[in-house]
């Protein structure tokens, strides 16, 4: 916008059109007047929403005027978060010029700022960059904070200071317990009530240590294996055992009992114990 007898920015300039946290914005003004260079008192860096970000200074060359500009200075006046890693955001700066019978005149340039680490992001309204990958108050994304009293932040993920311990619900825990068996939110007592059954966290690998939840349910079909008793759940079978009049006998989950043993009598009751399968 221009005056018709005002001051003219013939030209506007940054040094750079991308700027990191490290790097100082210099913005050139080359400005002139009709009524001469004496005429123009001065000038103004503006945000689009009339925030001020300082006045221009004169420089050696007549008509030339510059301001400097640190990423703080910037952030003061137009916050620059949120800013995620790898992300760039624009911002627009005017230059304003009046002379001495208030005539004005303005020009505009849009300058891109982002982290100068691809890891890095803006979270807070201090402007900072910090690193996502290894910040404690933002860990893999702007507020996700955890307790350094359990865990520490590896490649934007909390890893807890306890070798085998779960990073769950802003703390760490043991996944051998019925709460969370195997993995976060994984209560046994919850599994085990919806299907009927009272469950327990057990070991499925002892090579691993995985864990997962099973309980022991009764076959009413004591011609079928427990293996298939546990499909027909969606479950996998980890045990097989049977109770007949005169004892109790263990066997494989892809047995069927036989319905009279010469030892143990008749065949009463088949117990199948089954798990959650693999995930």
């Amino acid at each position: 916008m221009t005056a018709p007898d005002g001051p003219k920015i013939l030209d506007f300039t940054a040094n750079t059109n991308s700027v990191n946290q490290s790097a100082t914005l210099r913005l050139t003004a080359i400005v002139t007047d009709p009524d001469g260079i004496d005429d123009v008192i001065g000038g103004t860096l503006k945000s689009p929403s009339g925030q001020t970000y300082g006045a221009f200074q004169t420089s050696a060359s007549e008509g030339a005027y510059e301001i400097a500009l640190t990423w703080p200075d910037i952030n003061s006046v137009q916050a620059l978060a949120p800013l995620l890693p790898g992300e760039n955001t624009a911002r627009v700066f005017i230059a304003e010029f009046y002379d001495q019978s208030e005539h004005r005149t303005s020009k505009e340039i849009q300058i891109s700022f982002g982290c100068e680490d691809a890891s890095e992001g803006v979270c807070d309204p201090n402007g900072a960059c910090v690193n996502l990958e290894s910040s404690s108050d933002h860990c893999g994304a702007c507020g996700e904070s955890i307790d350094t009293h359990v865990a520490r932040c590896e490649a934007g993920v909390p890893a807890c200071l306890s070798f085998g311990d779960m990073y769950c619900d802003g703390t760490c825990v043991d996944l051998d317990y019925q709460d969370n068996c195997g993995r976060c939110g994984n209560n046994c007592a919850d599994w085990g009530s919806s299907l009927g059954v009272s469950a327990d966290c057990v070991n499925t690998n002892s090579a691993t240590g995985g864990r997962l939840c099973a309980g022991e349910f009764v076959s009413n079909n004591t011609q079928q294996s427990c293996i298939d008793y546990c499909a027909s759940k969606d479950l996998w079978c980890i045990d097989a055992s049977a109770y007949y009049s005169l004892g109790q006998k263990s066997g494989r989950c892809d047995w069927t009992f036989y319905a009279n043993d010469n030892d143990l009598g008749v065949l009463e009751t088949v117990y199948c114990t089954c798990q959650q399968l693999v995930e």
